[in-house]
């Protein structure tokens, strides 16, 4: 949105990286047959990698199709270990950690495709999946104390402090979680710069 503002309209295929983040909500989805707001999901019949597949054809259409209008540099982050997170803490979601490397497999295949299709693309694959295993397992290295727990929220200050924090609710990381992810995406990008 940009209140009838000019916004920055000088990309080109070498100055600008695209990043695509998607796929949890669509797995978490998929192996759900129910309502939601009013919306049905997953009533096809299809069995879920093969709507997992249907997901990253599209996804990766769209990509072709930002390669078509002058898009070069592509960084995908793969999806993290839902099976992991606080919404799966009575176990209840433990199918989803198959489903993810599913879906995180064929990433990959789709990614290294597209890197040979063309001469002139740079395509990075971020593993936020083991980037989130990592900092899970080493937790006392950035002074996480629960690892495990949402962050709450204080009703005397009516705020919520986080800094001790990973997960803000079920299924996202907090601004602390995020920040780090950030740190290690720009290291990764400075190094392969050198």
């Amino acid at each position: 949105m940009s209140h009838e503002k000019r916004y920055f309209d000088q990309w080109n295929g070498t100055n600008t990286l695209f990043a695509i983040y998607l796929g949890a909500n669509d797995i978490s989805v998929l192996n759900t047959n129910k309502t939601v707001n009013n919306q049905q999901y997953v009533n096809n019949n299809k069995a879920i990698n093969e709507n997992l597949r249907y997901i990253i054809n599209i996804m990766f259409k769209k990509i072709e199709n930002m390669y078509e209008v002058g898009g070069r540099n592509f960084m995908i982050l793969n999806v993290f270990p839902i099976d992991l997170a606080p919404v799966n803490d009575n176990g209840k979601y433990n199918y989803l950690k198959e489903e993810v490397l599913y879906f995180n497999s064929l990433l990959s295949e789709k990614s290294k495709t597209l890197f040979n299709k063309y001469s002139d693309i740079n395509v990075i694959v971020y593993n936020t999946h083991e980037e989130y295993k990592y900092i899970l397992g080493n937790s006392t290295k950035f002074n996480f104390k629960f690892i495990n727990k949402l962050c709450k929220f204080n009703k005397k200050s009516k705020r919520r402090n986080c800094n001790k924090y990973f997960w803000y609710d079920p299924t996202h990381i907090t601004k602390k979680g995020n920040t780090i992810l950030a740190e290690d995406i720009n290291e990764l990008l400075k190094s392969i710069n050198k």
